[in-house]
C-alpha cells in the first residue's frame, strides 16, 4: 500500500482539512473526461435509474469543485457551498438526461463547462484555493 493511499484512508475523503490533501481525493477522477483543462471526477456512481447524484470538478491548476445534480430542467449552477480554502465551491446543477453510465455524467457535466470556468476564476478572485493536486 503506497504513502498516498494509506493517508488517503485516514483522511475524509469529501472534506480535508487546508493544506492537506484535496477535496474529494479518494473519489476517481473519470479518465478521459478532460476538456479545456477541467476534467471530472465522480462520488455516486451513476446506475440506471440515477436521477440524482453526486460529481465535482477538477480545474487546471487541480483545484476542486463539489458537483450536486438531478435530473431537471434548469442550465444555471446554483451555490449550495460557497468557495473556501479547500475547494471553490459546490454547486447544485440539473441535467437534461439522467447519468445513467460515466460517458453520460462526463457529457452532462461537460454541459457546464463555461460555467465551471466562470465559476472557478470568480472563485480564484476571491479566495486562493489550495491546489493539492493528488488524484
Amino acid at each position: 500500500m503506497s504513502k498516498q493511499t494509506q493517508s488517503s484512508e485516514k483522511a475524509p475523503s469529501h472534506r480535508i482539512a487546508s493544506g492537506a490533501l484535496p477535496a474529494y481525493h479518494s473519489f476517481p477522477v473519470i479518465p478521459g473526461s478532460e476538456k479545456e483543462g477541467f476534467s471530472f471526477g465522480r462520488i455516486t456512481h451513476p446506475r440506471r435509474d440515477s436521477t440524482w447524484g453526486d460529481a465535482f470538478v477538477v480545474a487546471p491548476d487541480g483545484s476542486r469543485a463539489g458537483v450536486i445534480w438531478r435530473v431537471g430542467t434548469s442550465s444555471e449552477p446554483c451555490v449550495s457551498v460557497e468557495p473556501d480554502a479547500d475547494r471553490w465551491g459546490v454547486y447544485s446543477v440539473e441535467f437534461p438526461v439522467a447519468a445513467q453510465n460515466l460517458q453520460q455524467l462526463v457529457r452532462n457535466l461537460q454541459r457546464y463547462l463555461p460555467h465551471w470556468k466562470e465559476l472557478f476564476a470568480a472563485a480564484r478572485q476571491e479566495r486562493p484555493v489550495n491546489s493539492n493536486a493528488a488524484d
